[in-house]
């Protein structure tokens, strides 16, 4: 009787530190055939199972795997199935092969147990796979899935038509993203021409140095010949206790009123192509670029995708063509074929959007547009087709060219929203060309934009689309992140103002 225990308390003390399989087999059937109550058995089973695994090279490569998962998710904000991915994919399956062909060198002979071999398989196939990216990388190998920013567009495509530009934008305690901001902005002015542009830049009561940034940005407007008007001003404490939109709505106008005013005829006397709204965003140039080039520039308003933390961030402002929000997480709309768009980074056409990058046909900022006829041509913008002077009055605030931003009078809903609702009440029953780029993508922050505009786009998270985003999370569980998709309010109210939905 002492003999047996003698051997258990000898099998107990060599299994944690045991080196060959046999041994810790050995203690298992031993431990399950002692003479002691079920649970208790299991326990210790369970025990020494627990503590081989954290005491050897395998529990080590996970604890590690899990910290690091830890680190990237506060680093993001949020932890993401991706953080994961990456993780397994870059260090644990790499780390979990080495040490499987070690042990394989080491007893010169392979794994015993199919689970073993298809461990090393697997891992041998991840790593591969990831090196194979890697090298991709420092090859410079163009890459493109269909979804990511496209890569510089060429020269040639800047500014074939010689158009003209005005670009506005509001900007408050942006000294964080404005080197990013500024540096965009010079860009695609040098891009398309520094005489082809006006910029409007109005900023209010910044705590930071943003004004100061902003007399910079003045003087190298200056240098390259560029029209400008910056504008650095205090509001009075009266106009902080206004409410939000209404306050948004008289910013936004203080910005678009010198194409109202002083460059109401245009620039060098010819009239804007295109007006561009930059909220203060993380950009490059080539985001504008897109964001002109969508439909081949044909568009009466076209938008890009914003991104926060857990995906797309304007949820209030954007309707998909039945009037619907979206939702923050992928693929953001609710419709299958909007789906599918933005799976291949194709346009989608929206009743409203704004998504901190807007662009607009300039004509819905002119006192008047040109008369064509009331027969829509679906490949032209709506504006086109407007009665000269058109004024609507259908119970909410009259509406006229030029566009200017404004408060609801029968829903509380945003200034940007309003702007798009304004085009479908004008050009009803003609339906405005609202699009939303999936392919310009900005952020408010360095990390998300760092996230969303290249991390997610590697070559090596391809895989992670496809298996994740695709399917599991579309396909399988898309009707739980379905229960996180916000009502609209207002609706009811204004959905008989929208043109309707164009046949599916």
């Amino acid at each position: 009787m002492s003999h047996s225990k003698q051997d258990h308390s000898e099998a107990y003390e060599l299994g944690p530190e045991a080196e060959d399989d046999s041994e810790s087999e050995a203690f298992l059937i031993h431990a399950s055939q002692q003479d002691l109550p079920r649970f208790s058995r299991d326990r210790v089973v369970l025990k020494h199972s627990f503590s081989e695994f954290a005491h050897s090279p395998y529990g080590a490569i996970f604890f590690i795997s899990v910290t690091m998962f830890v680190m990237l998710s506060v680093y993001f904000y949020v932890p993401c199935t991706l953080h994961l991915y990456m993780v397994c994919l870059c260090f644990a399956f790499p780390l979990v092969l080495a040490v499987d062909l070690a042990r394989v060198v080491h007893r010169r002979q392979l794994p015993s147990t199919l689970a073993a071999r298809m461990r090393v398989l697997g891992c041998l196939l991840a790593t591969s796979y990831t090196l194979f990216c890697t090298l991709a990388m420092v090859l410079g190998i163009p890459y493109d899935n269909g979804r990511a920013p496209p890569p510089r567009i060429p020269q040639t495509n800047y500014n074939p038509n010689n158009e003209t530009f005005y670009i506005a934008s509001n900007l408050y305690n942006s000294e964080a993203i404005f080197p990013r901001y500024s540096q965009a902005l010079l860009q695609f002015i040098e891009d398309v021409g520094p005489s082809n542009v006006f910029v409007s830049i109005y900023e209010n009561d910044s705590k930071d140095r943003t004004p100061s940034m902003l007399h910079e940005l003045d003087a190298k407007l200056d240098a390259i010949g560029t029209q400008h008007k910056i504008q650095s001003v205090s509001k009075r404490d009266h106009f902080r206790t206004l409410e939000r939109i209404r306050r948004l709505a008289y910013l936004r106008n203080q910005a678009m009123d010198p194409l109202y005013l002083e460059m109401a005829q245009g620039l060098h006397n010819r009239a804007f192509s295109k007006v561009i709204f930059l909220n203060d965003i993380i950009l490059n140039a080539d985001a504008i670029h897109t964001l002109l080039n969508t439909a081949d520039g044909v568009f009466d308003q076209a938008c890009g995708i914003d991104y926060y933390s857990i995906g797309l961030y304007d949820t209030w402002v954007t309707r998909d063509v039945n009037v619907r929000r979206p939702r923050p997480l992928w693929p953001y709309f609710q419709r299958n074929q909007d789906q599918k768009a933005v799976a291949r980074g194709e346009k989608v056409l929206v009743d409203a959007c704004w998504n901190g990058i807007s662009a607009f046909d300039a004509r819905w900022f002119h006192v008047a547009s040109n008369t064509q006829s009331n027969n829509s041509d679906s490949e032209q913008p709506v504006i086109t087709h407007l009665p000269r002077n058109s004024t609507l009055d259908d119970g909410e605030f009259p509406v006229k060219l030029p566009l200017r931003f404004r408060t609801g009078k029968l829903c509380r809903a945003s200034e940007c929203q309003l702007s798009s609702l304004d085009m479908h009440r004008l050009a009803h029953p003609l339906r405005p060309l609202i699009y939303v780029n999936p392919r310009v993508i900005v952020a408010y922050d360095q990390r998300d934009y760092f996230m969303f505009h290249s991390l997610v786009f590697w070559r090596l998270n391809y895989p992670w689309h496809v298996v994740w985003e695709d399917w599991i999370a579309t396909r399988i569980f898309g009707f739980i992140s379905e229960i996180g998709r916000k009502s609209d309010p207002c609706r009811k109210t204004y959905l008989k103002m929208y043109s309707p939905a164009p046949p599916s």
